[in-house]
């Protein structure tokens, strides 16, 4: 199937289920984000960006702010951002993402890990080489000992 047809075949099913059983049901929120990485793969950037917008509000109202299923809907919004080039947008969400992640999975958690590597590549697209650096740096200090 090409990805135009995905991306309506996506649509469409989306439309229906924002209709019944509503913008907050676990299967729209699925179907909502299937979509925006279509949109994304596509580089429909801001139509991705709207998707994934949508999806952190649901799960926000229906989760909470920090709980890890809203974590990773606001993340994919963030990588969004920068794969648009986007940096100064990505920056505070990738910023309160790596926070949250440390407080609920801790320094070393595979999310946690990417979070904070996301930052740093925002932080070296703006310019920011020396916070870039001392964000990397943390990765270091987080090896096991005899790998560093």
């Amino acid at each position: 199937m090409s990805r135009g047809r995905v991306i309506q075949s996506l649509e469409e099913n989306l439309a229906s289920l924002e209709h019944s059983p509503g913008g907050d049901h676990p299967e729209t929120i699925r179907v909502r984000h299937q979509l925006a990485h279509a949109y994304r793969a596509a580089r429909r950037y801001d139509q991705a960006m709207v998707l994934f917008g949508q999806n952190v509000t649901a799960c926000t109202r229906v989760f909470g702010p920090a709980h890890l299923t809203t974590l990773r809907h606001r993340s994919s919004l963030a990588n969004c951002y920068y794969a648009a080039g986007r940096y100064p947008e990505a920056i505070p969400l990738f910023e309160g993402i790596w926070r949250e992640r440390v407080t609920a999975l801790g320094d070393t958690h595979p999310d946690t890990l990417r979070s904070r590597g996301s930052l740093a590549n925002c932080y070296r697209e703006t310019g920011r080489l020396q916070d870039a650096k001392n964000t990397r740096r943390g990765d270091c200090l987080l090896l096991p000992t005899g790998l560093a």
